[in-house]
């Protein structure tokens, strides 16, 4: 899967939260962006409403978070 197609579709609320996440980074609270992130990346993937190829591909591009198997 081309990794641009793994960001289609995702949950309302999960594209909000990389949203919020995008227009916070230089906030003073980016670490909780960023925790709020990880946190519905894990939700959607748990729930099924995302693949785990496609929770990686998030972690990885937004949260710079790697597979233990890729470090």
């Amino acid at each position: 899967m081309e990794k641009n197609l793994l960001e289609y579709e995702l949950p309302d609320f999960l594209r909000d939260s990389i949203d919020m996440y995008e227009k916070n980074k230089d906030s003073s609270l980016w670490d909780c962006y960023y925790c709020e992130l990880q946190s519905n990346i894990n939700i959607a993937e748990t729930e099924d409403l995302i693949s785990e190829e496609q929770a990686w591909y998030l972690r990885n591009e937004y949260l710079k978070i790697k597979k233990e198997s890729e470090i």
